[in-house]
């Protein structure tokens, strides 16, 4: 063993060549940048990955990345703040390697230096691309054997709804002639082709739970029993139960589950009402009582379609969908159910059968699955998908300005929670059907979840692009007043311009999204161009002091407008409740609110960065005890434990002290309110 005294003891080292040595010798490209994001010093390793030579000067991190000065800046910020402690990942601008930053912090007296250490992982990406592409291979492979089995089941499924028909004496080609007027109403609604192809088959099928209903009860003449009339009535339960794993029929289990539902909520199995009821159930229940007025039956002979449409008028509200209903009368005066049935009455038993086979034909060969439709478009709600509408915005930025529009739909995980998942379908189709009537002419797709893109061509300003918002804003508004679950949610947009943030779709994404977060720091339920001082937000962003106190005093009782108006306020409810039941312990409340110069504009990140230096200021001067928390893009938030009420004043007063050395009282003025919330 050595003895590391006496083999020091002979010599002394000279620590600072060594560590020279080591940085220039290491394998790994290493970059030391001042905070200004100036390039100081670079290892052997980096100069050869860059092609740095002794001539380049006035490097910065966003020369050497496809990163750009903005967000460097930020991302410095955060790195020298503490912030920021992920690794992050860019793409080097002269060799196009996808590289890995890791980095670290050295404060020398007031100077800061960035240490950031390169790690190519070009290699690593590529292959994890071939293994996903393998992947996917299998996946799909397995996918289509998927389908294969699916589609038997479906012929099995399609013959048996065409047998089911020819139990009833007086039924023969019932499903057919339904399923015909389901497709009708749903293109006089304004249905896309597939989506009314989609409903003529989900048609088709309703009836199918009554296999299991006995033939004799089905054909029998005299009136049927309590018990048989409840037997009858199962046959939705039957089918919805026989149907729940089709997946190549969208909906094809809610239209035998729910088409004997009534708007009033006194149909079966359920007795759901109004809008609760799937808008393919409703469309099949209204198709189906057509046929069944104007079919001969065990019971009477067939009415007249005059007769049938005042039957639908009659019970417009009650029994049938009242916009709809309204849609059904407009076609029988214009005698399409006529032109419908003639076309029906000529098909025979043959034809029917073919007709299945048919179908089962599309479905093993895959159009139903692989159409283009659902190849672009969003399989909910029927306007484009992410991926489509992200293609179509890229080719049109290389020839056009326009704007780039992010919805996002608040509260809308509370929708789900709340009502269930099959309401909050309901919602975003609703969202998207408000979206696709007020930006028809516009590229209009669903992002994921309950976020949607619009790209408005041809405008380059603010003014050109408000209008199309505020009609989508009236339009959303409008509904949620006759809609009581809509009603919990808002809409809040962000909104970048190309003109002004360039034709790159990341960057004009990425713009866009930055005035949405803006927004929703703002309180929801608005819109925000990026850069724009301006916001047309539904409620005001600054809180006052005694709503949020009335807030923790009756936070057992909080509900509705908690989750909607003070979202912000969730995060420091926690600390507010856990040291106000410290005992003994005076607690008080302090929101520092910023009131910006409207003499001096300031845009969102200027704004943002005179925030975070507020932020930083009043996290030294507090002390380990108390908390502070970002209540809105204005104001802060901060609880101070054994604070005694009179020095809360002057406390504060220290904080902002530093704030004042950065920003001058003229410029941004800082005010404060304060409560005492020791017994709450």
């Amino acid at each position: 063993m050595f003895d590391r005294m006496k083999l020091f003891g002979k010599q002394k080292i000279n620590k600072g060549k060594i560590a020279n040595k080591i940085f220039d010798q290491a394998a790994t490209p290493v970059l030391v940048l001042d905070k200004k994001q100036e390039l100081l010093m670079a290892n052997a390793a980096a100069k050869e990955f860059f092609d740095l030579g002794e001539e380049d000067a006035n490097v910065t991190i966003s020369s050497l990345f496809e990163i750009t000065r903005e967000d460097a800046k930020s991302l410095f910020d955060n790195i020298i703040s503490g912030f920021h402690t992920e690794e992050c990942q860019v793409q080097a601008q002269k060799n196009g390697a996808i590289c890995k930053l890791n980095t670290s912090v050295i404060h020398e007296g007031e100077e800061v230096y960035v240490i950031v250490f390169v790690h190519d992982m070009t290699a690593d990406y590529a292959m994890i691309e071939r293994l996903k592409t393998v992947t996917s291979s299998l996946e799909n492979a397995l996918e289509e054997k998927s389908k294969q089995v699916e589609a038997v089941a479906f012929h099995a499924v399609t013959t048996v709804a065409n047998f089911i028909d020819s139990k009833e004496e007086y039924n023969q080609g019932h499903s057919t002639r339904v399923a015909k007027y389901a497709q009708a109403i749903a293109k006089e609604l304004g249905w896309s082709a597939q989506e009314a192809r989609n409903i003529h088959y989900v048609a088709l099928l309703h009836d199918i739970g009554k296999i299991g209903v006995p033939i004799d009860v089905l054909n029998k003449k005299t009136a049927l029993t309590t018990a048989e009339q409840e037997l009858i009535k199962k046959h939705t339960v039957i089918g919805a139960e026989i149907l729940k794993d089709i997946k190549t029929v969208e909906n094809a289990s809610e239209g035998a589950m729910y088409h004997h539902e009534k708007y009033d909520g006194s149909g079966y199995p359920y007795g759901l009402e109004g809008q609760d009821i799937p808008i393919v159930a409703r469309i099949i229940a209204i198709a189906d009582a057509i046929d069944a007025m104007t079919s001969d039956r065990k019971y009477r002979v067939n009415l007249s379609d005059e007769e049938a449409c005042d039957e639908i008028r009659k019970y417009s509200g009650t029994q049938f969908d009242p916009y709809i209903s309204s849609v059904v009368i407009r076609m029988f005066e214009e005698g399409i159910f006529e032109k419908l049935r003639g076309q029906v009455e000529q098909a025979t038993t043959d034809d029917i059968l073919i007709e299945s086979n048919a179908l089962m034909a599309k479905v093993m060969s895959g159009e139903l699955a692989t159409t283009r439709a659902e190849a672009e478009n969003d399989y909910l709600t029927q306007i484009w998908n992410r991926r489509n509408g992200e293609r179509h915005i890229t080719e049109y930025l290389r020839i056009g300005d326009g704007a780039l529009i992010i919805i996002d739909l608040d509260n809308f995980k509370m929708v789900n929670d709340t009502y269930g998942h099959l309401t909050g379908d309901r919602v975003l189709k609703e969202v998207a059907d408000i979206l696709r009537t007020h930006g028809q002419n516009e590229y209009v797709c669903r992002m994921a979840g309950d976020e949607f893109l619009i790209f408005v061509r041809d405008v380059i300003t603010p003014e050109e692009t408000k209008p199309m918002i505020d009609t989508i804003m009236y339009a959303f508004n409008s509904r949620c007043e006759q809609d009581e679950i809509l009603a919990n949610t808002s809409l809040s947009i962000g909104v970048a311009l190309s003109a002004q943030e360039g034709r790159d779709y990341s960057n004009l994404f990425r713009c866009a999204d930055r005035a949405l977060y803006f927004v929703k720091q703002n309180g929801k339920g608005g819109y925000s161009f990026h850069n724009r001082t301006e916001y047309g937000g539904a409620q005001n962003a600054k809180v006052d002091l005694d709503k949020l106190v009335c807030a923790i005093k009756n936070k057992d009782n909080y509900s509705g407008a908690y989750r909607v108006e003070y979202q912000r306020f969730l995060e420091a409810h926690d600390f507010v409740g856990k040291f106000a039941q410290r005992n003994h312990q005076n607690v008080q409340l302090v929101l520092l609110t910023i009131d910006f110069d409207k003499s001096v504009p300031m845009d969102f990140d200027e704004r943002d960065t005179v925030m975070h230096e507020l932020e930083l200021s009043v996290t030294k001067a507090m002390r380990g005890v108390d908390i502070s928390t970002r209540f809105s893009s204005a104001q802060l938030l901060m609880i101070l434990v054994d604070a005694i009420p009179s020095n809360v004043p002057q406390a504060v007063q220290r904080m902002l002290h530093q704030f004042y050395t950065v920003y001058r009282p003229t410029d941004v003025k800082v005010s404060f309110e304060t409560a005492d919330i020791t017994t709450y």
